[in-house]
């Protein structure tokens, strides 16, 4: 009873280790094979192509590889020539842009320059001939100063401004012809405050009636005329004239006394 099963008990067990042996003797040979057949073919190796190789099963079988040189893409000579054209073509539209925007700016700046510049001298010119209580108009400097004559027109480079019926206190606005700059001085000082720069007109101030003609007389309602030829703006530097910005720019306005004696 004990010998029987024993025996098939070792039965099993040969046909088992029958059957792994079978399974690795098929397995090196498959193995075998493909190290002996794996290799790379070429667009002609051994003389062959590849159209003739692909109708051999066989090769697939044992794990041929057949490899191919891959095409690489690029640009033709057209192509790259029309997109160099494309792309200067947008870069000169984007520097046309951007020297434009830089021509506007320089135009703004100058405009807003020359507004300061004109803010800055009628500011306190303005508020001094509104408050006075004489106006003389004539030709003056920093040490002398003469007033238009009657039956005489009233224009002048000079303007004498008297906050009261003092006439020796004083503020003078001149004109110098040196260095064409429109200067403030007052009585007792040897020292001038720079109101305007490069004025070019010498007859800054007139004596003008309601309607704008320059008088000849001294009329106690008379409007005080101020007039400013610039040939350069200070800031930002731009010069006035042909090749400028401006061919031409002017200060021009009208101030009288607020009360009337």
């Amino acid at each position: 009873m004990r010998g029987k099963p024993t025996s098939q008990r070792e039965t099993r067990m040969k046909i088992k280790v029958q059957s792994q042996k079978r399974r690795r003797g098929r397995k090196s040979k498959t193995e075998s094979r493909k190290a002996f057949y794996q290799f790379d073919v070429g667009p002609s190796a051994f003389g062959l192509r590849l159209n003739n190789l692909s109708g051999f099963g066989f090769l697939s079988d044992f794990g041929v590889r057949f490899s191919s040189f891959q095409r690489h893409s690029a640009f033709t000579l057209p192509e790259f020539m029309v997109t160099l054209a494309v792309m200067m073509i947008v870069m000169a539209g984007v520097m046309a842009t951007h020297l434009f925007g830089m021509k506007m700016y320089e135009l703004t700046r100058s405009k807003l320059g020359a507004s300061d510049e004109a803010r800055a001298a009628l500011g306190k010119l303005v508020s001094e001939i509104r408050s006075a209580k004489l106006l003389r108009i004539g030709d003056g400097s920093l040490s002398r100063f003469t007033e238009a004559g009657l039956n005489s027109l009233q224009i002048g480079n000079a303007l004498q401004i008297h906050p009261s019926t003092n006439t020796n206190t004083f503020v003078r606005y001149f004109w110098d012809s040196s260095d064409k700059k429109l200067k403030r001085t007052t009585n007792g000082l040897n020292v001038v405050s720079i109101v305007a720069n490069s004025v070019s007109n010498e007859l800054v101030f007139s004596a003008e009636d309601f309607g704008g003609s320059i008088l000849t007389n001294k009329e106690n309602n008379r409007v005080i005329g101020l007039t400013l030829q610039f040939y350069q703006l200070q800031y930002p530097t731009v010069s006035i004239g042909p090749g400028g910005y401006y061919d031409y720019y002017q200060l021009r306005t009208k101030i009288t006394r607020r009360a009337l004696e």
